[in-house]
Order: C-alpha cells, then structure tokens, then sequence
C-alpha cells in the first residue's frame, strides 16, 4: 500500500500500512524510527482525531488495533509491528522473535477514554446515532480488555489493585520507580565533573537497557507472568477506564454492566488513594505485593491519582503544590518525568534510552493535565482559592506545551530546563500533538466549520 501522509496542525505523519492478514491502516507515533502501531500511542492520536473534529479517523485507528485483540481473554498488545519497516526492532528480535507480528505484554488502558472521545465528538456533529453504533459495534471487545485485566492481572486476595508483567507494560520503559528489578547501576549519590557524570550516564543507560531485554527474555519463558507490582498510573488509568466503560455501558443500555464497572472503578480508585499514598512525603508510590511496601521513588506517575474522583483535598492540594514548585514538577518545563529534586534527575537525556528520567513528553502531562480540569470542575464551589491556583497551572502547562511543538516541531521528547528536543531519531512524534490539541469544552463550543481538521 502507498504511505497516505495527513497533516495536523504542525504536520504529523501518519501512514497507511497493509500488514498481511487484516491490513488495516493506524497512525504510527513516527513513521521511520517507530513504525508499527503502539497501544498508547493510538489512545492518544485517536483523542487529537476526536478534538479536531475527526471521530472517524479516531474510529479507524481503534479499530484497526482491536482487531489484534485475543479473543479468548480480552488481551489488547501494545505493539503491532509492521512487515517490512522495523523488522529489526531490538525487542522484537531479543524477546518475541523476528517474525513476531506483536508484543506479548500490553500498556496502560486509555483505550476506552479514547472511544468516549470518538462519541463525544459525534455528539458534537450532530450524529449522535453514529457513535452509538461504534459503541454498539465495539462493545465487546472494550469490555473484555477491561475485564481481561480484572481476571487476570489482580491482586490476591480482596485487593481490587492490578499487577504488571513488565516495566515496560506502564509505558515508562526507564522509569527509576523499577530500577529494584535490575541487576545493578552505578550510583547517582554523589555529584560528578561533567564529563564523568556523562560517561555515569551511558553506562547506566546501557545496563538498564540490557537489565530490561534480559527480563522480557525471562518473562517470554516463564509466559509472563505478573511481577510484585502495583504502578499509580497503570491502576490509576486502569480505575478511569473502568469508569468510562460504565457510561458506555448506559448508552448502550447494559445496565448490569454499567453498575458492575462503576462500582469495580470506585473500589480501585479508593484502594489507590487509601494504600499508595504516603502522608509523610505527600505524595503516591509504588506498591511491592510481594513485601506490602511502597517504592519511595518519585516519578510522574505519583501525579495520576488527580484522575480519581476519590482523591481527597489534601492530596489533590499536595499535587498542585508540586505542580507549582520549580524544583519538583513546575516551570520553566512542567511536568518533567520524573521530579527535578531526584537524585535520578536527567533533563538532557544523557542516559541512553531514559525519556521517562527527567525529559518532558506530552501523553503523560495531558492525562495530567486533564485529571486537574476534572478536579477544577469538583472544587470551584468548595475551594475556590485552590481552583485557582489549579487553573493557573493548567493554563501555564498548556502554553509550555503548546509552544514547544510550535518552536521544534513534534517530538518524543523535550529537556524540561531548556525546552530543547532531548532526540534526533523521532523528529514526527504524534503524540506530541496534545500539545496543541483544544480543551473538550473548547471543541465543544466550536461551530463544526471551524473544527481544524488535522
């Protein structure tokens, strides 16, 4: 098939891949350096669709990667590689094999976040019917990726959490929340010259690279199993699907379904905020099944419990504070991957492969940033002085956000100090888009003439 090239407001590619079998074309997150089709990646280029007035692209792209669901259990992999492009992949050949059509681990579930979109942007255009028809036509198979990690990746016990199979399976490959999992590093304790620190940096880059691929290599073996973790953002994202697969459950009428993934999502959602959040340090870790304690390492993914309805005001006004404060999650760059008072702290990528170590990319701070607007709505009435400092996070984060697509173009990664591309290797990265992707309110309110179509 010829490479179909759309473009966004920055210009995105997106291209138009037969693969074989099904043949169906999705959008990859950049059409050289990663070329098959990610899970998270289509979660969020499905929601740039939605906003821009394209449900329909939105449509193509789930459908496209439902199509590579296991029927059996429900299992949605988090990447579908192409034929011919990539077929070299490192992880493709050191785990799954060379001629593996996909991974065999998944990654967090905003896939049905993604699909309440595509309805609320037909809603938008008048077709109200059409999106229930994708719901109609998709229900099963939403419903079984969420029910899959509800059997099969859940605590013992009465717990409602859920376990992952790999530290990639979070989507933040390098995050230090997992570095108990690896062999060794070189110690980040003390502060060296510059050019020892760099060569520290690649070192460590390089092992943890190795540490990684020797656990996937492990977990193939063994089938893979679940590992003794309980992550904030996967459990977080896991509680906010299950709540939206409850309203799409009412639109479809499966009223029994709809009550069982509402009060399954209140459960999760009040574990989380009850068991991972640690008062003394104000802020959410990690959980070890395996010892009942939490990771007291502090990544991004301490910042998704602001997508629960069940987090309480100390805790969100704990999260705006960090938000705030320059030397944790604020400006110049918000939102770093991990907080800039970390001892693993690395904004210019010098370790090898570590987005998820200091750099800024966009997915994690819209879901962020998304989870905030959601609480502003909550506590406008009730708190109003911390509704603004809120609002005036939010609104600083999305003009960073914005800017840095408009000033380097779409990238995977930025240096959360200077702004600058942190990599040369993804310089059409999709997701960055969020960047400059309108609020739901504002799509909403536009007139469908005025829909920038991307």
């Amino acid at each position: 098939m010829a490479t179909e090239v759309y473009r966004g407001p920055l210009g995105p590619k997106h291209l138009d891949s037969s693969r074989g079998k099904i043949g169906t074309p999705y959008t990859p997150p950049d059409p050289e350096h990663y070329a098959g089709q990610y899970l998270l990646d289509s979660g969020a280029h499905t929601i740039i669709y939605a906003r821009h007035g394209q449900p329909h692209k939105g449509v193509q792209e789930l459908e496209s990667l439902f199509n590579w669901q296991n029927k059996e259990t429900g299992f949605i992999p988090n990447t579908v590689y192409h034929p011919t492009i990539g077929t070299n992949h490192l992880e493709r050949r050191l785990i799954f094999g060379k001629d593996s059509q996909t991974s065999h681990y998944s990654q967090p579930p905003i896939l049905t976040v993604a699909s309440w979109e595509i309805f609320e942007a037909f809603v938008h255009q008048g077709k109200e019917q059409e999106g229930e028809d994708f719901f109609k036509r998709n229900y099963e198979t939403l419903r079984a990726s969420n029910t899959y990690l509800t059997n099969e990746r859940k605590n013992d016990g009465k717990s409602s959490l859920i376990k992952i199979t790999h530290p990639h399976e979070t989507g933040r490959d390098n995050d230090p929340t997992f570095d108990f999992l690896k062999n060794w590093r070189l110690s980040q304790e003390r502060q060296l010259p510059p050019f020892l620190n760099n060569i520290r940096a690649k070192i460590n880059g390089a092992t943890n690279l190795i540490d990684l691929y020797t656990l996937g290599r492990s977990q193939e073996k063994k089938g893979w199993p679940t590992l003794p973790i309980n992550d904030v953002m996967f459990n977080c994202l896991y509680a906010e699907s299950l709540r939206y697969m409850g309203e799409i459950a009412h639109v479809v009428g499966k009223s029994e379904d709809e009550l069982m993934f509402s009060v399954e999502a209140h459960s999760v959602g009040q574990e989380i905020v009850d068991t991972m959040w640690n008062p003394k340090e104000s802020t959410f870790y990690a959980l070890r099944t395996d010892t009942g304690q939490q990771i007291d390492v502090k990544s991004i993914s301490g910042l998704f419990p602001v997508v629960l309805p069940e987090i309480t005001d100390i805790q969100l006004s704990a999260i705006v504070d960090s938000a705030e404060d320059s030397n944790e999650y604020g400006p110049p760059v918000f939102f770093p991957t991990v907080p800039r008072s970390s001892k693993y702290y690395d904004p210019s990528y010098k370790e090898w492969g570590c987005v998820w170590r200091g750099p800024f990319t966009h997915l994690p701070w819209y879901l962020v940033k998304e989870g905030l607007l959601m609480q502003l709505t909550n506590v406008s009435h009730r708190l109003p002085a911390l509704a603004r400092r809120i609002e005036r996070v939010v609104e600083h984060s999305e003009e960073v956000a914005s800017n840095l697509v408009r000033r380097y173009g779409p990238r995977e990664g930025y240096n959360s100090l200077t702004g600058e591309p942190v990599r040369n290797d993804a310089r059409s990265f999709g997701w960055a888009n969020l960047g400059v992707t309108p609020r739901r309110k504002e799509v909403l309110s536009k007139n469908r003439s005025e829909v920038t179509p991307i």
